[in-house]
Protein backbone atom coordinates (compact mmCIF):
# COMPACT_ATOMS: atom_id res chain seq x y z
CA UNK A 1 0.00 0.00 0.00
CA UNK A 2 1.33 3.23 -1.18
CA UNK A 3 0.91 6.63 0.94
CA UNK A 4 0.78 9.86 -0.33
CA UNK A 5 0.26 13.32 1.49
CA UNK A 6 -0.45 16.66 -0.35
CA UNK A 7 -2.07 19.83 0.57
CA UNK A 8 -5.20 20.88 -1.37
CA UNK A 9 -7.49 23.61 -0.92
CA UNK A 10 -10.80 22.24 -2.12
CA UNK A 11 -12.90 24.03 -4.68
CA UNK A 12 -17.00 23.00 -4.71
CA UNK A 13 -16.03 20.05 -2.74
CA UNK A 14 -13.42 19.29 -5.25
CA UNK A 15 -10.08 17.63 -3.90
CA UNK A 16 -7.46 18.04 -6.76
CA UNK A 17 -4.86 15.54 -6.69
CA UNK A 18 -1.07 16.67 -7.71
CA UNK A 19 0.47 15.80 -10.45
CA UNK A 20 2.72 13.27 -8.96
CA UNK A 21 -0.31 11.46 -7.66
CA UNK A 22 -1.11 10.94 -11.44
CA UNK A 23 -0.62 7.23 -11.43
CA UNK A 24 -4.07 6.77 -9.17
CA UNK A 25 -6.16 7.36 -12.03
CA UNK A 26 -8.86 4.53 -12.14
CA UNK A 27 -7.21 2.81 -9.05
CA UNK A 28 -9.48 2.68 -5.69
CA UNK A 29 -8.44 4.81 -3.07
CA UNK A 30 -8.75 5.82 0.63
CA UNK A 31 -8.84 8.93 1.55
CA UNK A 32 -8.41 10.70 4.93
CA UNK A 33 -8.83 14.14 5.50
CA UNK A 34 -7.26 16.49 8.14
CA UNK A 35 -8.38 19.70 8.76
CA UNK A 36 -6.30 22.53 9.61
CA UNK A 37 -7.00 24.23 13.06
CA UNK A 38 -8.98 27.71 12.39
CA UNK A 39 -9.00 30.87 14.30
CA UNK A 40 -11.67 31.06 16.20
CA UNK A 41 -15.10 32.54 15.25
CA UNK A 42 -14.31 35.83 17.98
CA UNK A 43 -11.03 36.47 16.64
CA UNK A 44 -11.98 36.83 13.27
CA UNK A 45 -14.91 39.27 13.87
CA UNK A 46 -12.98 41.52 16.21
CA UNK A 47 -10.34 42.02 12.99
CA UNK A 48 -13.69 42.41 10.61
CA UNK A 49 -14.73 45.08 13.48
CA UNK A 50 -11.34 46.76 13.04
CA UNK A 51 -11.01 46.59 9.80
CA UNK A 52 -12.32 49.99 8.82
CA UNK A 53 -11.42 51.69 12.18
CA UNK A 54 -8.85 53.71 10.93
CA UNK A 55 -10.94 55.72 7.93
CA UNK A 56 -13.43 56.25 10.80
CA UNK A 57 -14.52 60.25 11.12
CA UNK A 58 -14.06 60.77 14.59
CA UNK A 59 -16.11 64.22 13.90
CA UNK A 60 -19.49 62.06 12.93
CA UNK A 61 -19.30 60.04 16.25
CA UNK A 62 -21.29 62.36 18.22
CA UNK A 63 -24.04 62.44 14.98
CA UNK A 64 -24.51 58.51 15.43
CA UNK A 65 -26.74 58.12 17.72
CA UNK A 66 -29.25 60.60 15.84
CA UNK A 67 -28.45 59.70 12.41
CA UNK A 68 -31.24 57.59 11.29
CA UNK A 69 -33.45 60.50 12.84
CA UNK A 70 -32.23 62.85 10.61
CA UNK A 71 -32.32 61.21 7.71
CA UNK A 72 -36.08 60.50 8.03
CA UNK A 73 -36.66 64.17 8.27
CA UNK A 74 -34.48 65.20 5.48
CA UNK A 75 -36.52 62.76 3.29
CA UNK A 76 -40.13 63.47 4.41
CA UNK A 77 -40.04 66.69 6.21
CA UNK A 78 -41.70 68.68 2.71
CA UNK A 79 -43.88 65.48 2.12
CA UNK A 80 -47.70 66.78 2.94
CA UNK A 81 -46.91 70.71 2.42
Amino acid sequence: MEKIEFVSKPINGIITLPKEALFLNNKEITVSVELKSRESKNEIIKRIRGALHKHADKKLRTKENTAWEEAVKEKYENRGR
